[in-house]
Formats: structure tokens, C-alpha cells, sequence
């Protein structure tokens, strides 16, 4: 059955587009009907995740420690838009319980081998936790708003609603007034900025 993503355990492939997440240090981004690209925070900087080895298994792992109760890996994501510089990790195999794709058995980190942005690992996540099927009881059931970090701004502090944005000034950084001028425009270039492909003010 189709559904609005993210709202029931039952997914169709291509029906809906995947939903986005992440957490600090773990990521979906640039989602379509495919698939959101996987990324990861190592060093100060996101990166992809090169899909040799990475399974089902390790989609379904990653969902639900982004908040989802399952997903489907979508391999060979290709990329897509605005892929950062950096191929993170490879090899990727998780066992299950892990919290995040770094807690996973992996290659040494930026040890990637021939991978291309051509294999980066793609996800789609489904199923929220709901008390009555097809139905999000509160914003505790959704997945964390994900973090993020640039030279210039950050999001940070974040929990299943918002994320607090920071802008740095003279090596400083301070937080940005909600009131005046900052809409929900505003929002949406400051997050494309930071890489995803939409946002809005909270």
C-alpha cells in the first residue's frame, strides 16, 4: 500500500519519498523516491558511505537508530546531488544493534579504496513508532531533526522538533534571533547551505 512517508510500517518501493533523519554524527539526506543518500560526521565534515558490503541488515540497523522501525538499502545511490568532497567509510557490515554506521564493522576510516560517489549507500526508512497503525501519536515518535556543521553555521542541540542554529563571527560562535526578518525562506537557505535539500523555521 502507498502511504505518506514515514506515517505506516506498510511501504511500497517508489511509492512515497523516503523521509529524511540523522542524528549528530549519521545522516539521510537529498531524498527522492529511490532512496536518501547516507552520510556520516568524522573529522569536522560529512561524508559518504561507500556501498560494497553494506546489506539489508545494516539498512534496517541504521533506520532504527535514526528512529524508524525499519528500511531497505538502496545501493549504488550515485551520488546525487551536492556530494561532499569526502568518501567516509567502506566496507560496512552492521550486526544489528549498533547506534550509528561508525559503531559498525568498517574499513579504516578514508580507507575507500576504488569507491566513487557512484557507490554511495543509499536508504529508505519506514515504519514510526505509533500507538494505532498509521498514525504519529506525538513528536516523540519521530526521529531526531539531524545535525549539522559547517565553517560558518551549525545546527545543534537538536531533538524531534528543531535544531538550535549557530552562525560564527570573529571565531565566536552565537546563536541567530528567531524574531524580525528570519522566515521559513530564511530557514530554507541556511539548511540548504548545509546540505539538505529543504527546512523550514520551527
Amino acid at each position: 500500500r502507498k502511504g505518506r512517508s514515514g506515517l505506516s510500517s506498510s511501504w511500497v518501493e517508489e511509492g512515497y519519498d523516503c523521509p529524511a533523519g540523522g542524528t549528530a554524527t549519521m545522516r539521510m539526506v537529498h531524498c527522492n523516491r529511490r532512496g536518501c543518500r547516507l552520510e556520516t560526521f568524522f573529522a569536522g565534515e560529512w561524508g559518504t558511505v561507500c556501498s560494497n558490503s553494506f546489506d539489508g541488515r545494516s539498512a534496517r540497523t541504521l533506520c532504527r537508530a535514526m528512529g524508524y522501525t525499519g528500511g531497505r538499502e538502496r545501493r549504488a545511490y550515485g551520488g546525487g546531488q551536492s556530494a561532499p568532497r569526502r568518501i567516509w567509510l567502506s566496507g560496512v557490515s552492521c550486526a544489528g544493534g549498533e547506534g550509528d554506521v561508525a559503531d559498525c564493522q568498517h574499513a579504516k576510516w578514508g580507507h575507500t579504496g576504488s569507491c566513487t560517489h557512484h557507490d554511495d549507500v543509499g536508504l529508505c526508512c519506514f515504519g514510526m513508532k505509533t500507538k494505532a497503525r498509521g498514525v504519529r501519536v506525538s513528536a516523540s515518535d519521530w526521529p531526531l531533526c539531524p545535525a549539522a556543521a559547517a565553517d560558518f553555521a551549525r545546527l545543534t542541540t537538536c531533538d524531534h522538533t528543531s535544531c538550535l542554529l549557530q552562525v560564527k563571527h570573529d571565531g565566536a560562535w552565537g546563536t541567530v534571533c528567531g524574531g524580525g526578518g528570519f522566515s521559513d525562506a530564511s530557514a530554507g537557505v541556511v539548511c540548504r547551505s548545509l546540505g539538505f535539500a529543504a527546512g523550514g523555521k520551527a
